[in-house]
């Protein structure tokens, strides 16, 4: 799957190995120390990080701030929060990331995500910070979905099984970060990335 973002001046936004690097690099910190309980290593705050830190490795004149507030985004079982937003020349990710403990039995949580990335709340929020900021709204935006998984068969479901109910295409797939056989059969990091429409 080709993720390299057109953005201005021709200069790609490399999802793909800027995904890559993210897996790398937690596995080596995993494989040298561990912050949590086994099979707790992660959660969507050390996914969301270590996924800006390589953006802003790669592109350090990217704007990045993380916990962008949705005031009129009301859901009984999800947050009015995107964990982040990068801006990079003329695109813009949203970025909303899982533990492994939210899509066990399903992906219910991560089809949350995806209608708070693709709600009108949004889109209207976002486009309001940039008029009152006087910021000219970003060419292209795209929805970015992270998660992690400890078990094979859960990254096998999310490559044959996931469907989401909002329409948006998104192709899953996976980049390995680690093995750990005392307790998991595989670490990996799921992801999803969708093309988003800003205008009215």
């Amino acid at each position: 799957m080709n993720l390299d973002v057109k953005v201005k001046l021709n200069e790609p936004l490399k999802l793909e190995s800027i995904i890559k690097r993210t897996a790398q690099h937690y596995g080596r910190m995993l494989e040298t120390f561990r912050p949590f309980a086994k099979g707790g290593e992660l959660n969507e705050r050390n996914l969301t990080t270590q996924f800006l830190i390589e953006i802003k490795n790669s592109h350090p004149n990217a704007i990045i701030c993380q916990e962008f507030h949705i005031p009129e985004y009301s859901s009984k079982k999800d947050s009015a929060f995107v964990d982040a937003v990068v801006i990079t020349n003329d695109t813009v990710l949203f970025i909303e990331a899982k533990r492994n403990a939210a899509i066990m039995s399903n992906f219910d949580a991560i089809n949350l995500d995806i209608k708070k990335l693709n709600s009108a709340a949004l889109k209207k929020q976002f486009k309001a910070v940039c008029d009152v900021r006087e910021f000219v709204l970003p060419q292209s935006a795209y929805g970015v979905v992270l998660a992690d998984a400890w078990k094979k068969s859960l990254t096998d479901k999310w490559l044959t099984e996931y469907v989401n109910d909002t329409e948006v295409a998104l192709k899953p797939n996976f980049q390995k970060i680690a093995s750990f056989p005392d307790y998991s059969e595989d670490y990996d990091l799921l992801y999803g990335v969708f093309k988003l429409d800003l205008s009215d």
